[in-house]
């Protein structure tokens, strides 16, 4: 798993995909807090929408104080932990199918859905599902990712 805090390819490649699709996220260019080195990883920390994304394995591997807020577990806890994880039960086979349709057909897919927070609880929220490609020496992946806000 790349080690998002410090590796800015995370992040850049997140923030390409978001400028290629036009997603709407404002981000802070002077963060409030900075975890990383990567001014790029701190804008996407601090967004005040929540972002999440996944590897090719369906495991987390960037969540922000936003999607900390909504979700309720710490980006500590979120990462490395199955994205399946925030679906109800009776919504992952629907949730597999559109991830594999963005990821194959590579397109942005907007949608409002159920998710579950760290106490259980259903909430809706309004995402902007896109692909994003991680490029790195030794490794190379496209996977997804997702703005999300509470509804």
């Amino acid at each position: 798993m790349q080690d998002w805090k410090n590796d800015a390819r995370l992040g850049q490649a997140l923030l390409r995909a978001i400028r290629t699709y036009d997603l709407p996220l404002e981000l802070r260019l002077v963060p409030e807090i900075k975890i990383s080195q990567s001014q790029d990883v701190n804008s996407l920390y601090n967004s005040p929408k929540g972002i999440l994304s996944q590897d090719t394995e369906g495991i987390l591997n960037f969540f922000n104080l936003a999607a900390e807020k909504m979700f309720g577990y710490t980006p500590d806890e979120a990462i490395g932990m199955p994205s399946v994880n925030l679906s109800p039960p009776e919504l992952r086979e629907d949730r597999k199918g559109v991830f594999q349709e963005i990821v194959e057909n590579r397109i942005m897919k907007e949608l409002t859905t159920i998710r579950l927070n760290k106490a259980g609880e259903r909430i809706t929220i309004h995402a902007y599902i896109f692909p994003y490609e991680y490029l790195s020496p030794g490794i190379s992946f496209l996977s997804i990712a997702a703005i999300v806000e509470r509804r």
